[in-house]
């Protein structure tokens, strides 16, 4: 449950400022004037609603799933990261004898 906070948070500005930009970007379409600005400002209000719509989905809907199959999945986020350490401490042994003796050669 940590990461998902953590990486809500690491990633909720660079989504927003992406976000904000294009639609900002297709705010012209919206207000569009002139000969085919129907058409326009059709497309600049799907676009606009569509990416509304896909940031609400970054940025509350992926972290609240990514939570759900945490907690489905039955195994506890401290178990991993002690059996991560472990593993990660054998092969970083292995890969330095790997080196070494490599380079040796």
């Amino acid at each position: 449950m940590d990461g998902a906070l953590e990486g809500a948070k690491l990633r909720l500005r660079p989504i927003l400022m992406t976000s904000f930009a294009f639609i900002l970007g297709c705010v012209p379409l919206w207000i569009a004037s002139g000969a085919g600005a129907i058409s326009r400002q059709v497309l600049g209000t799907t676009v606009i609603m569509g990416m509304m719509a896909a940031t609400g989905l970054a940025i509350f809907i992926i972290p609240a799933l990514f939570v759900l199959v945490e907690r489905l999945s039955g195994t506890p986020e401290e178990g991993h990261k002690a059996e991560g350490h472990g593993e990660e401490g054998g092969h970083g042994g292995h890969a330095e004898g790997a080196t070494h003796g490599g380079g040796g050669h």
